[in-house]
């Protein structure tokens, strides 16, 4: 994690520079999100039947394939060459929802602070290598689990060459560059700005001479979802 405390007048001017430019961002994205709504509304409030309607003939479709699925696997059991599987445990994955950009820091974080504290580069070092292990697992956690703040934290950490346990480190004394956080956070809600500006809710909105007419083609939409739900599970509804 690169440092920049030779330059404190340099640094502080980035740093109001991308908090502003995040503020710009965060208010445009809020004044859309607000212009958005009532249509949104309006639309949902239209459909609402039809809406209910198709929630409720999927949960209806899945539980269908769930018991089919549960009779196949009941009849391969019985045959005389079945060989029962191991169950796949799933990894746990990072919770939020995360930009592309993100998700690659993330993973820059995770391989590069990996690299300094594998159990293997202390083989002939009993001591580090038990610290190496625990200190292994928590980046897994952290880059599982963590936010992308505490994996940042973490990352610097032991890249400074450090293996105790990283939840007793005062947090003021990891070498963390603010500015280098504020540059993420300004990609994260870019991105999120990017993505809301490809809603089909807004394109229709920003773009319709009257965005109502919208509602036709969601209508037509339904319909033909509904009566391929119905189709699928008309058998569980009799």
């Amino acid at each position: 994690m690169r440092k920049m405390e030779n330059f404190p007048s340099s640094n502080n001017t980035q740093k109001e520079e991308l908090l502003a430019k995040i503020s710009d961002k965060k208010s445009e994205l809020e004044r859309l999100e607000k212009l958005l709504a009532p249509f949104e509304n309006e639309l949902i409030k239209a459909l609402e039947s039809e809406i209910v309607e198709v929630q409720e003939l999927t949960a209806l479709y899945k539980k269908i394939q769930k018991e089919k699925k549960q009779k196949r696997l009941l009849q391969k059991q019985k045959g005389k060459n079945y060989v029962p599987q191991e169950a796949v445990v799933p990894i746990p994955s990072y919770k939020e929802v995360a930009s592309d950009y993100e998700k690659k820091q993330r993973k820059y974080l995770y391989r590069e602070a990996m690299i300094y504290v594998h159990p293997d580069k202390f083989s002939l070092e009993s001591d580090q290598k038990d610290l190496a292990t625990d200190a292994a697992s928590q980046l897994i956690e952290l880059y599982n689990n963590g936010s992308l703040e505490e994996l940042m934290a973490f990352h610097a950490y032991v890249m400074s060459g450090n293996l105790v346990e990283f939840d007793s480190v005062p947090v003021s004394k990891l070498d963390i560059d603010p500015n280098e956080y504020l540059e993420i956070q300004f990609q994260k809600i870019t991105l999120e700005l990017r993505a809301f500006k490809k809603k089909q809710t807004y394109i229709v909105m920003t773009t319709y001479d009257n965005p109502m007419d919208f509602l036709e083609e969601l209508k037509m939409y339904y319909a033909d979802r509904i009566f391929k739900l119905r189709k699928r599970t008309r058998k569980a509804r009799k």
